[in-house]
């Protein structure tokens, strides 16, 4: 066999004979040397002549053996699967192989081929389209050749001719400077799988509400999607104009401060080892997916939300704490506020025991008798600052006046989940005092019916059946105008009526003074109202309404019958008869008409006795004890006496008749 094994010093010894063609022209060798890619071989012949002698000159040839190609490896798209958002260039490292890795030759040329696995067609570089043949793009036209690299630029598909979502084989060939065309790279041994994709992919945050409060919160969550696949997703959280920095669970960062998000991109989440939220502050979470070809998020998605662990507050303010209900105030007023999260629910309920409440609170249906507190929603619920709701109590039927009532309020606000697992919530309590009970004002001065000529003092007192009273007020109407009584600086009677006015002094011992009175008749109407706001609305005449006249005009008496100066007869069957009239201009009515006689009988004045069967024994002294009451007629309009008076002939005798009206 033919090794090469003969050292340098055994060189004679390496000579052999070739093989004869025609003749000695043409001579070779075929034999099975073992070269080996990468050495150097040198070939040497010498010729011997029949006279046995040699060449002078050997003929010498050397030569570098390479059977190896180059190899060739894609760098973009890089070597193995990847994804890509644009094929804008095609680039790769070349080198020349041999078998021993010396002697290495250079690369001359490089093809590239790009094939589409869906429908295994070829990109065609002259055409610029696809088809179904076997094409290369090659250089120097469409490849061009560094040192160590090529790249490929030149009728390159264009977005118009990827189909994203696709996927596509580009591999490379070189050949070396071998002689006969060189040793050429076989295509598809290597190269670069490719996915095509510009689809954007989208990160959701699933987790949160918008617009939501928490209470606590120590992770949030979300998905993320892409029609080949995301690669991360990352997170930002800003308040005010400051990010989140995880390394120090902090907002000092600046915005958008991107972070990645934990677990798998397509369910990922993010958990805070110690929550770095502050009550009454709002937060904006922002998610942005990237995918496998590095195609981002255009628009991302964000929540807002509020982070409260303060408690809403609910205050009574019809009544106020510590206040009065009357029988009148069914539905009681209040309000309610939460500065972040805002009211969720106010809910109440009310004991009748405000010591001890439990045992005695309202059940809902007609006892205080619940253990624990019956909650009742609100009547109405106003959206305002603050909020204000109203409340419907138990009916007075189940109320007790005097009775000191206590009512807790239940506020709830809207974080989420909330101290209550419903909200933060509040208890309050309040307490009410019950009376339903009317006072009812009395007017003692003047009684109804009464008469009056001079000022007078309107007065009375107050009947209270409840729990103190508050106010009496006074109404005094003139029947003559019509209008009511307007106190000073006023002080006549223009105004409207009823025209109520505070009384002075007390409410059991209240008055009203200072009026002016012209004559007439007039109405007094007192009003009473209690602490608790119950206000009299029945004015019983005598009681709490009295019509009185006041007149200052004096009647006028006429004295008819006897008219002549001499008379002969005084007696009329056995019986003195005197007649008048007599009358009142004024508002007033008469009282009673008196009368007295005097008799002279030319010695001394001496008046009828009225206790003295009319004998004339009062002195002048006495005239005064002589008046009498005359009998009445119609009304006073006529009036008469008859009596046996003791007259005597020829004395002189004086009748004189006076008036007295209710005034």
């Amino acid at each position: 066999s033919v090794a090469i094994d003969l050292l340098e010093s055994q060189s004679e010894n390496a000579w052999f004979c070739v093989a004869q063609e025609v003749g000695w022209t043409n001579w070779s060798v075929s034999s099975a040397v073992p070269f080996i890619s990468g050495n150097d071989y040198r070939f040497e012949a010498r010729g011997l002549d029949k006279a046995n002698n040699y060449s002078s000159v050997y003929s010498t040839r050397t030569t570098i053996y390479d059977y190896t190609a180059p190899v060739t490896t894609m760098t973009l798209p890089s070597q193995g699967f990847v994804y890509v958002s644009t094929l804008g260039a095609v680039s790769g490292s070349m080198s020349d192989q041999t078998g021993n890795g010396r002697n290495l030759g250079s690369v001359l040329s490089v093809g590239v081929q790009i094939k589409r696995l869906s429908d295994k067609s070829y990109w065609s570089f002259v055409d610029q389209n696809w088809g179904a043949s076997v094409s290369t793009g090659t250089s120097p036209t469409y490849v061009t050749l560094h040192q160590d690299s090529f790249t490929a630029v030149v009728n390159l598909p264009g977005a118009d001719k990827l189909i994203s979502g696709s996927s596509y084989f580009i591999t490379a060939s070189g050949a070396d400077n071998a002689d006969s065309g060189g040793n050429i790279e076989i295509f598809g041994v290597k190269g670069s799988t490719f996915t095509y994709d510009i689809h954007v992919p989208t990160a959701t945050i699933g987790s949160l509400v918008e617009g939501r409060v928490y209470s606590a919160l120590s992770s949030f969550s979300g998905t993320s999607s892409d029609n080949v696949g995301v690669s991360t997703v990352d997170v930002s959280i800003q308040t005010g104009a400051n990010c989140y920095v995880p390394a120090s669970n902090n907002f000092s960062g600046g915005c958008p401060g991107w972070f990645k998000a934990q677990g798998d991109p397509t369910t990922w989440s993010y958990t805070f080892a110690t929550p770095p939220w502050t009550s009454g502050l709002t937060y904006v979470v922002r998610s942005s997916a990237t995918d496998l070809a590095l195609n981002k998020q255009v628009v991302n998605s964000s929540v807002t939300f509020s982070y409260d662990v303060l408690k809403p507050t609910s205050a009574l303010t019809v009544p106020l704490t510590g206040g009065y209900v009357n029988g009148s105030l069914t539905r009681l007023t209040g309000t309610a506020e939460d500065a972040t999260a805002g009211v969720s629910s106010v809910w109440l309920a009310i004991s009748s025991n405000s010591g001890t409440p439990n045992g005695a609170w309202w059940d809902g249906s007609g006892a205080f008798n619940g253990s624990s507190p019956v909650y009742g929603s609100t009547a109405t619920y106003t959206i305002n600052t603050p909020d204000v709701w109203t409340w419907d109590r138990p009916s007075n039927a189940f109320m007790e006046t005097g009775k000191t009532y206590l009512i807790r309020s239940r506020t709830r606000d809207l974080s989420v989940p909330g101290d209550s697992a419903q909200g933060n919530e509040r208890l309050q309590d309040f307490t009410v005092i019950f009376d339903s009970a009317v006072p009812v004002a009395t007017i003692a001065v003047p009684a109804n019916g009464d008469f009056r000529k001079a000022g007078f003092t309107i007065s009375g007192g107050m009947n209270e059946y409840g729990v103190g009273g508050s106010t009496v007020h006074v109404s005094i109407q003139s029947m003559v105008g019509g209008g009511c009584y307007r106190p000073a600086p006023s002080n006549d009677f223009a105004g409207s009526c009823p025209g109520y006015f505070a009384a002075g002094g007390s409410t059991n011992s209240w008055s009203v003074g200072g009026v002016t009175f012209s004559d007439g008749q007039y109405v007094v109407v007192a009003r009473a109202s209690d602490v608790a706001g119950n206000y009299q609305t029945s004015f019983d005449l005598g009681v709490s309404s009295n019509v009185f006249t006041y007149d200052t005009t004096a009647p006028g008496v006429y004295i008819s019958t006897p008219i002549a100066v001499r008379t002969k007869n005084l007696l009329v069957g056995g019986y003195s008869l005197f007649k008048g009239t007599s009358s009142d201009s004024g508002s007033g009515e008469i009282l009673r008409i008196e009368a007295r006689i005097r008799q002279y009988d030319g010695t001394d004045f001496k008046y009828a006795n009225p206790g003295n069967s009319l004998a004339f024994d009062l002195l002048e002294s006495q005239s005064e004890n002589a008046w009498f009451t005359v009998a009445q007629g119609v009304g006073w309009t006529n009036w008469s006496v008859s009596s046996a008076g003791p007259f005597r002939s020829g004395n002189d005798y004086r009748l004189e008749a006076r008036g007295l009206d209710k005034a």
